[in-house]
């Protein structure tokens, strides 16, 4: 409209609205979600996120339940809103249960560390709708041994490596984990968590010249995470760096 082109956004809404209640089929459901991106553009996110809830729970039509559900998908991934994108998806599950929805509920459950409950979802899944990955971590941090055997099989070879190292390293076993780390590295060196458990793969057996390498690499690499200080200052520490060890615990 020419409200809207202008940024005259509360004329715009009065306009989308009028339109809303006196029409039908497509201009209404077009006017609809214009009176949305005014009410967003307004600062009234309470109401616009109402409004798509409510077309997506309640809209006859299957191309407004869409609309709307990828609306509100945008808005919680834009504020960063976990629960609220979990809770969209379960809606979504229950609402109408399709493998997208189930795969991406899925994959939320386990960043979200919810590792069992992601497992005995994804696993309901057709197995070229599973996210391999995603199932594959859960396991390994369940100690589901035959489920994480089950999707190793199915990543390339630089994961399978990298998780296979994990295993190893998690279990003590830290000379077969220093080989599957390096194979890993090898296949893809852009992997800032291999890279971590090979430092402390190396820590653990000595090899502390190497690990304090990897860890420095880490933090060059903008990598500063906690652990990453924690190690390092660990292999400091053992290399009788005590000033650097102390900066870095």
């Amino acid at each position: 409209t020419m409200e809207e082109q202008e940024g005259q956004w509360l004329l715009a809404l009065e306009t989308w609205t009028t339109m809303y209640h006196r029409t039908e089929g497509a201009l209404k459901k077009h006017a609809q979600f214009s009176r949305i991106t005014a009410l967003r553009q307004l600062g009234e996110e309470y109401l616009a996120e109402h409004l798509l809830k409510t077309l997506f729970l309640d809209a006859t039509d299957e191309s407004s339940q869409m609309q709307a559900f990828t609306s509100l998908e945008a808005l919680y991934r834009e504020e960063d809103d976990r629960d609220a994108l979990m809770a969209l998806y379960a809606s979504s599950m229950m609402h109408k249960p399709t493998p997208a929805a189930i795969k991406t509920l899925t994959e939320i459950l386990v960043e979200e560390g919810d590792y069992q409950l992601a497992l005995l979802l994804g696993l309901i899944l057709p197995p070229s709708e599973q996210p391999a990955s995603m199932l594959l971590r859960a396991a390994f941090q369940l100690g589901w041994w035959n489920v994480f055997h089950t999707f190793l099989g199915q990543c390339d070879a630089s994961e399978r490596h990298y998780w296979m190292g994990q295993r190893a390293c998690k279990h003590g076993r830290y000379d077969e984990a220093l080989h599957s780390l390096e194979g890993a590295l090898t296949l893809k060196s852009d992997n800032p968590q291999g890279l971590l458990y090979l430092g402390r793969t190396q820590l653990a057996l000595g090899h502390l010249d190497a690990a304090a390498d990897n860890f420095e690499t880490l933090i060059q690499n903008g990598i500063k995470h906690q652990q990453v200080h924690y190690f390092l200052g660990e292999t400091y520490s053992r290399l009788k760096r005590m000033a650097d060890s102390h900066y870095n615990l």
